[in-house]
């Protein structure tokens, strides 16, 4: 008796995994697993912005001019304002030139132009065109004033020496130009005559 009641216990504790009758039998689902690819949820972003900016720029500097024969020395001022991208940089600006010729005239013109460079890191290169008014006269007050009209063509590259963030800087920069002047009728081109100029400035552009 004593080897039977032995032999049933070994029995229960050798198979625990077998369920007593009077207990119900525990099934757990595994889902079997799925081949649909799985799409990524979208996210909301911010749209993408194009960096375009409206620049002010103010230039100083100095230039040297000839038109028939006559050379000059001036002083150089400019304001304009244009728009500024991450890659390109196009700018209307006003120049104002102011000096003398070696034999004692008066020297001035003032024109207005349009430009467009291409922006390479820190450096900025491209040319344009401009138009305006330009007058040679005495500085005595007996002496008389010629005037006549300009067109232009220049280049203009310029290098940010100093950095003021968002593409703003201090920078410097060289307009070397050639065009034509002719007579104070902006119609008489029988009188015109071909004229250059280079210009060396710094500036703030901001």
């Amino acid at each position: 008796m004593k080897r039977a009641v032995v032999a049933v216990a070994l029995a229960l504790v050798l198979a625990p995994g077998v369920a007593r009758a009077d207990e119900p039998e525990i099934v757990y689902a595994v889902p079997p697993a799925s081949d649909a690819p799985v799409v990524p949820r979208a996210t909301s972003s911010p749209l993408p912005t194009s960096g375009t900016k409206i620049r002010g720029v103010v230039t100083a500097g100095g230039s040297a001019a000839e038109v028939l024969g006559l050379g000059s020395r001036a002083v150089h001022a400019g304001v304009g304002f244009g728009i500024d991208r991450p890659r390109l940089f196009a700018p209307l600006l006003v120049d104002v030139q102011l000096g003398s010729s070696p034999n004692g005239l008066a020297i001035g013109e003032i024109k207005l132009g349009g430009a467009i460079q291409a922006v390479l890191g820190p450096a900025r290169l491209g040319g344009g065109v401009e138009l305006g008014y330009a007058w040679i006269g005495r500085t005595t007050p007996a002496g008389g004033i010629v005037g006549s009209f300009v067109a232009d063509a220049f280049a203009l590259a310029s290098l940010d020496a100093v950095s003021l963030g968002d593409r703003r800087a201090v920078f410097v920069a060289l307009k070397p130009s050639v065009g034509m002047q002719w007579g104070d009728d902006v119609f008489a081109f029988g009188h015109a005559a071909l004229a250059w100029r280079g210009t060396a400035m710094a500036g703030v552009r901001f």
